[in-house]
């Protein structure tokens, strides 16, 4: 063969490998033939001009870019992007005909009350989510995390994603599939197969609480190394209130899978229809809760019904327990989600938490009865010695704040200011109602330890609510560098806490109120007009007499209490709206 011949050989050769690659490359991240391993990297904000991915923390760059970045010392850190998979396994058993499943975690019971999680988003981190009678009209638009893909295609190729959303939300006409029937299926489709990107995944955490406002994550999937960039997306998921719930893997050992065994994240094994955990089923650390996951009856991916197994199915129980909690309790904390499950879950094996069964079985039904007693209205209460004022000699029940004042108290956001003093006629001040709010929200760690607040000392028992409050636009102080902590708060200062609080919250707050029927509206200070208006709207903030406001004059500890009842009432109903 000569020369030409040789050159048009291997160049035919090589367009036809380039053609292999391009043609038929797989969706997922394994598929780049042309780049090589892919980095995350987070980018120091001294050379923020480098960021691409300004949607994210986080930046995905080749091997060559990461080096050049790294060795200009332009990284925070950097990671290989890790390949995670779907916690899946395979089973040939039939299924059985009834939902025993739902049986073993009293969801009949929750199911019966009309605890479904109506209204409540779920984002199912997974294959996607196909069409299927038993989910369609809780299935909403979601979105497409797969580097090069479309967008809005969130179609199951693989079957996981469909499997998990059936458990979670399925409805049939003879009952529920699911535990949770009343709960938005949001799919945050993040691969074709059962290897995923980690970046994906991080993407698909982000995106799923911003722009597509779920308040619950099924990741039914998991990775043996840790990850700073999964690590920081789940972190932010918990101080958006977000709850994450994550599989602890099928090896039948002790491996730990990241994100099942940080901290944040409600870890789940699976159990069979005997109540014993499944052979396949990790246990460790990670096992927060157990729930069915052997041959469960769920969707089918083509359409009809499936049995499937591994602790990817047993996590939507768990999810699903979530979103029925939330149902009831729209503004319960992950915190507080974590704790009350925990406390009501069926224990099983040893006494107590175990690296078996966690703190045993999920017990949906057990869940909503502690939810629904924790959340008794105040406006029931006998007014005796049970009442949580009781303790308190300067309180009488009989007074027009006693709703108000029993509620904070039995919320814990509102203490008294001794062992048995309240003082409900004492000023508020700033210092203690960010304090209330940051309680409501359920104590959140905040993103950095320093405060531009110079009168916030360290170790202040205030300190960690005013760094919270600053970080997310509640409060700005009363300067560039004071908060003023002692300083009492007037009541239109406290609806514009609130009114930020709503916003911060993710809700666009009602419509103002025309202030004009009060004679003294010209005395609301012009920031705080709209957030007075806002706060009348939804009747948190009264007249002090048919025609006045008195927006100036400081607020009392009982009638803080009063306006923040009023305040986690007009958003309940709001929200079950």
């Amino acid at each position: 063969m000569n020369n030409k011949k040789k050159t048009r050989a291997a160049a035919l050769f090589f367009a036809l490998i380039f053609l292999f690659c391009t043609v038929f490359a797989a969706p997922a991240v394994t598929a780049r033939c042309e780049e090589g391993p892919r980095y995350i990297v987070k980018i120091k904000e001294s050379a923020d001009h480098l960021r691409v991915e300004r949607k994210y923390p986080f930046d995905v760059v080749s091997e060559a870019e990461m080096v050049k970045l790294r060795d200009a010392g332009l990284l925070e850190w950097y990671e290989p992007d890790g390949i995670m998979e779907l916690l899946d396994e395979p089973t040939s058993s039939p299924f059985s005909e009834d939902k025993w499943d739902l049986y073993m975690i009293r969801a009949d019971v929750s199911l019966s009350e009309g605890a479904i999680g109506s209204g409540v988003r779920v984002g199912v981190v997974d294959s996607g989510i196909n069409h299927h009678p038993a989910l369609n009209d809780r299935l909403l638009p979601g979105k497409n995390f797969i580097e090069g893909a479309d967008e809005g295609d969130t179609g199951d190729r693989y079957g996981h994603g469909t499997k998990v959303a059936g458990l979670i939300a399925g409805k049939v006409e003879n009952g529920a599939l699911g535990a949770a029937p009343g709960a938005e299926l949001v799919p945050l489709k993040i691969t074709d197969g059962k290897s995923i990107s980690t970046a994906a995944v991080c993407r698909a955490i982000y995106s799923g609480i911003d722009d597509c406002e779920c308040s619950v994550l099924n990741l039914s999937l998991g990775i043996r190394t840790d990850s700073e960039a999964l690590r920081e997306a789940v972190l932010y998921a918990e101080q958006k209130g977000a709850v994450i719930v994550s599989a602890v893997g099928n090896n039948g050992n002790a491996s730990l899978y990241f994100p099942a065994c940080y901290e944040t994240v409600i870890g789940v094994g699976a159990v069979d229809e005997s109540g014993a955990v499944y052979y396949h089923s990790n246990q460790n650390d990670s096992v927060f809760l157990t729930a069915p996951g052997a041959n469960v009856k769920t969707a089918g991916p083509m359409g009809g019904y499936t049995d499937a197994s591994g602790t990817s199915f047993a996590v939507p129980y768990v999810t699903a327990a979530v979103a029925v909690l939330r149902g009831v309790d729209p503004d319960i904390s992950p915190g507080d989600v974590r704790d009350l499950l925990a406390e009501t879950a069926t224990d099983k094996g040893a006494a107590g938490w175990d690296k078996t069964f966690g703190w045993g079985v999920v017990n949906i039904g057990d869940s909503v009865t502690a939810l629904t007693e924790k959340k008794e209205d105040p406006g029931d209460c006998p007014r005796d010695e049970t009442c949580p004022m009781a303790v308190f000699s300067d309180l009488d029940v009989n007074e027009w704040y006693h709703d108000g004042v029993h509620w904070a108290l039995g919320e814990g956001v509102m203490v008294g200011t001794g062992a048995t003093t309240f003082s409900p006629d004492e000023a508020t001040t700033r210092a203690m109602v960010v304090t209330i709010l940051w309680r409501l929200e359920g104590e959140p760690e905040c993103d950095s330890t320093e405060t531009a607040f110079a009168d916030v000392m360290a170790g202040e028992w205030y300190e960690k609510a005013v760094l919270w409050a600053a970080q997310t636009g509640i409060t700005a102080g009363t300067s560039d560098v004071t908060f003023s902590p002692d300083e009492e708060l007037s009541r239109e200062q406290l609806a514009a806490f609130l009114f930020r609080y709503e916003e911060y919250k993710g809700n666009d707050p009602a419509d103002p109120a025309d202030l004009a029927v009060f004679t003294d509206a010209d005395g609301v200070s012009d920031y705080a007009k709209s957030a007075v208006g806002w706060a009348v709207s939804v009747g948190v903030v009264e007249g002090t007499a048919d025609v006045t406001l008195e927006p100036q004059r400081s607020a009392s500890r009982a009638e803080v209490a009063v306006m923040l009842m009023r305040f986690r009432t007009s958003r309940s109903e709001n929200s079950a709206g």
